[in-house]
């Protein structure tokens, strides 16, 4: 690991085969840190806070020194009837953040995302409940957007496959595996999932890339053909 930093390439990271190589990301960062932290307060305030922060992203986050933090009609944390509202006819995927409080994979860390000592110090003893909610639809819909097709992988090391749909890009572009380390980062480091699918459309654009970086993919091209163009996005 420590290689890695200093080098940026490294063989087997995390006992994955191949090299991988780190890279800059391609657009500015975006999060809603803010955001969190607003919910953070109001669920404080109202025992739990339910918001979208932006289409297909939504927060969720209660704390359980509240009395409203638990529904006892509905026999289910407080305002967990808007999560099922919100999700009727729709397929999410559900991040419970306190299950990754110590996680080693060298994320962003919690002490700087949760801004209040007393919030920060109840989610680390389990009083505050924090989760970040997907909408799988609109994963798709996004990379759409961008003329790609998005594959959900169940797998450990693999989150999403992209393939170019756009017969107009066909010579600039390679298909795309990107690795649920770098695609949990949209719920564990509080994201913008619009910033997550940006930055991916355009990692898969050749023209993005200098010779230099192309030589270290190792992107193997017959004129303007591309052969085997398949990159794991870290």
């Amino acid at each position: 690991m420590h290689r890695y930093i200093v080098e940026d390439r490294i063989e087997g990271l995390y006992g994955l085969p191949g090299e991988v190589v780190r890279s800059d990301i391609r657009v500015e960062e975006r999060n809603y840190v803010g955001d969190l932290n607003d919910l953070v307060a109001e669920a404080y305030e109202h025992g739990f806070a339910f918001a979208k922060v932006e289409e297909g992203l939504y927060y969720y986050v209660c704390y359980d020194g509240h009395p409203a933090s638990w529904d006892p009609k509905g026999d289910m944390p407080g305002g967990f009837n808007l999560l099922i509202e919100e999700f009727k006819g729709k397929e999410p995927m559900l991040f419970f953040i306190n299950r990754n409080k110590f996680d080693t994979q060298g994320r962003y860390p919690y002490t700087l995302s949760i801004t209040n000592p007393l919030a920060l110090f109840d989610f680390y003893s389990g009083r505050l409940h924090v989760n970040v909610i997907l909408d799988i639809a609109a994963i798709s819909t996004k990379f759409e957007h961008h003329g790609m097709e998005a594959t959900l992988m169940d797998d450990g090391d693999v989150a999403l496959i992209l393939v170019n749909k756009d017969p107009a890009k066909a010579n600039d572009r390679w298909d795309m595996f990107i690795s649920r380390h770098f695609f949990e980062r949209v719920a564990y480091e509080f994201l913008s999932l619009d910033w997550f699918v940006e930055e991916n459309a355009r990692r898969v654009e050749i023209s993005t890339y200098t010779e230099q970086e192309l030589s270290v993919f190792q992107v193997s091209t017959d004129g303007d053909e591309i052969l085997d163009t398949r990159l794991l996005q870290m």
